[in-house]
Parts: C-alpha cells; structure tokens; sequence
C-alpha cells in the first residue's frame, strides 16, 4: 500500500506471540532499531497477555514503552482495530484473518502517510 502511493520504506514486523509489555520494555531498543521513524504500537495484547498471565496492570510498562519511543523521536501510531468486524478473526477469535489485516492496513494507511511527510 505504501509502495504503490511512492514510498519507499522498510516495514518490520517486531511483535511476539503472546508476548507482555514487560517482554515488550525489555527488548524495546533491540526491537525498534536507531533509524525508526513510526511505530504502529499494539495497545491491547501486551496488557491483555500480562492480565492472563496474572501480572496484573500493565498501564505503567505501556507509559514506559511509549516514553521511551517518544523520547527517541519515534512517532507512534496506536493500533486498536476498532470497526472490523469478528467475522475478519481467525479462529481463536483474537487474531486477524489475511483479510482482516487487510482491512487494518487500510484503515492504518492515512495516519502513517501522514506521519510520514511530517
């Protein structure tokens, strides 16, 4: 989607199965290398991985990531996933089908074009 609107960017992918804001803040510059622009940052899993896991409140670790981020002159673009539909997830009813993800790439699209050109 960005290539075909004439950007030429590295897209990576670092998030983890499963993983909690602690795995998240304690791997966050091996991560999220010197260099990065934006980070499209997950607001749910982390915290919803520390609850199940029965770490408890998560808000101060996700502050702290987003702290950090902020404080390398990172832009950050939360990722919610707000209005697709559970028809779009796979069958463990919490990740996203291929067209689900499609459906967020789109939907992500204008703010990251947006954050880009700033």
């Amino acid at each position: 989607m960005l290539s075909s609107k004439g950007y030429n960017v590295h897209v990576a992918n670092a998030g983890i199965s499963g993983d909690t804001n602690s795995g998240m803040l304690g791997r966050l510059n091996q991560a999220v290398p010197d260099g990065t622009r934006i980070v499209l940052l997950g607001t749910i899993g982390g915290t919803f991985n520390a609850r199940r896991l029965g770490q408890g409140d998560q808000k101060a670790e996700f502050a702290s990531i987003v702290a950090r981020l902020r404080g390398r002159g990172i832009k950050i673009i939360p990722v919610m996933g707000n209005g697709i539909g559970r028809r779009y997830l796979q069958t463990d009813g919490i990740h996203l089908t291929a067209e689900g993800h499609t459906m967020l790439a789109a939907q992500l699209l204008p703010s990251i074009v947006r954050a880009l050109r700033n």
